[in-house]
């Protein structure tokens, strides 16, 4: 398994995601308009969190266990399938019927008949990273690209067509939201099942032993995902303001889509430092965060440059709140995306404990500072929470880091001599072969 063919490829298929991502929220905002923009992001938001708590950890524990335990992999793959859909059709149900009361009290009160179509994309999605897992953990890092890229073409391509050509409204774009997640996870299920071979088995025990690996990483996924998610439900529940919801929320999105590329280096990294002594993992860790936290910082300079620009002519004057929160949500992700690496760390080397504590710290410090500011401050608020707990968790994670494997601070931030070596190598070798005879 070589690390930086699979960080390189899930960073190509980054790149391409960002403008697919980019327009897919331009054309939501400008054919939804900002009310059902607003209703459309609580519920994607509030789906993301049900399927993550149907996972179990069970992404995390596939790795583990077919990287570092060396099980068969069609065991590890039936188990894995056997225990997330069944977690996902009792919470889909749970929440169906809880349906009414729970869009009144929590969800800003979107239209019911959008709300359940909505919950067709927890089972989709709780498969699908089943099997992106699976993919990465037998090293066909190409497959799960392919999923994912599956998923933001086609929603692009879905969403374009039923939004501008049909006029679809809410309730059509997340049906076609959901089309596209059950094809792609279709996709992918039949690709590793050619892989793994169709006949699976499985046991009690092994059920067991997965359930009791992944419910340790269970834990911080849902606190992840919790303290990325929130914000919008908070605002959505405080506020009886959709448009003001849905400027906070492409604001998020707009900044997720910047951390991309630190991401792919994170989902890189797990699968590969599994298999390494603690002492490797370590260094390994720090190589990739510097480096993960050099591109992260230039990437979000460069779009706080181009976003007073940009933005007013992408989504037009309505959304020129958004502007502001970007800038403020910016150095945000900066934070956020190095933390997600070095949590990756702590997984690897079974210590979800860590992760798990940094995370319930600074989840809550989300909460209480969302509860005390929205009120007062609104959307700002909810930024500057955002600024704040990310702040804090990186500070949380990064001293754990410390003392875990005695490496320098410095190290995970500061490019070293061997790495600029490194980059001047690289493009050395890039430009003899771009400018051999015969290159054209």
């Amino acid at each position: 398994m070589s690390f930086l063919r699979n960080a390189g490829s899930l960073a190509i298929t980054s790149v391409v995601a960002i403008p697919i991502g980019f327009l897919t929220n331009v054309i939501l905002a400008r054919y939804l308009g900002p009310e059902e923009m607003g209703h459309y992001s609580v519920l994607q938001r509030f789906t993301t969190i049900a399927f993550v708590l149907c996972l179990l950890g069970i992404p995390s524990a596939s790795i583990y266990r077919l990287r570092k335990t060396k099980i068969d992999a069609r065991v590890v793959l039936s188990t894995s399938l056997s225990i997330v859909l069944c977690s996902s059709s009792v919470v889909t149900m749970i929440l169906l019927g809880v349906g009414e009361w729970l869009s009144a009290s929590a969800l800003g009160s979107p239209p019911q008949l959008a709300y359940r179509v909505a919950l067709l994309l927890i089972p989709a999605q709780a498969t699908g990273q089943t099997m992106m897992a699976m993919s990465r953990a037998l090293d066909r890092f190409a497959l799960g690209n392919g999923y994912l890229l599956s998923v933001w073409i086609g929603s692009f391509v879905a969403l374009s067509l039923g939004l501008i050509v049909f006029d679809f409204e809410l309730v059509g774009a997340l049906t076609l939201l959901s089309a596209v997640h059950l094809a792609s996870t279709t996709y992918i299920s039949v690709r590793v099942l050619a892989i793994t071979g169709s006949r699976l088995r499985t046991s009690l025990r092994d059920v067991a032993e997965t359930t009791r690996y992944g419910l340790k990483s269970q834990a911080q996924v849902v606190l992840t995902h919790l303290h990325e998610n929130v914000d919008v439900l908070i605002l959505a529940a405080l506020l009886d303001a959709p448009d003001q919801v849905a400027f906070y929320a492409i604001a998020t999105s707009i900044v997720n889509r910047v951390r991309i590329l630190p991401a792919s280096i994170a989902n890189a990294f797990l699968p590969h430092v599994a298999g390494l002594d603690r002492g490797a993992a370590g260094e390994l860790a720090a190589r990739a965060s510097r480096h993960s936290f050099v591109w992260i910082f230039s990437i979000a300079l460069t779009a706080a440059l181009a976003t007073p620009i940009v933005i007013p002519l992408a989504y037009g004057e309505r959304f020129q709140d958004v502007v502001r929160l970007i800038l403020i949500l910016l150095p945000a992700t900066v934070f956020l995306s190095t933390s997600g690496l070095l949590a990756r760390y702590f997984m690897a080397i079974n210590h979800q404990g860590v992760v798990i504590r940094t995370q319930s710290c600074s989840t809550a410090l989300n909460v209480a500072l969302n509860l005390a500011l929205i009120p007062k401050l609104g959307i700002d608020g909810a930024a500057l929470t955002s600024l704040l707990s990310y702040a804090a968790e990186l500070t949380l994670i990064t001293a754990a880091f410390r003392r875990c494997s005695g490496i320098p601070v410095r190290r995970l931030f500061l490019l070293e001599r061997g790495d600029w070596l490194d980059y001047r190598l690289r493009i050395t070798s890039y430009w003899r072969r771009l400018n051999r005879p015969g290159s054209d």
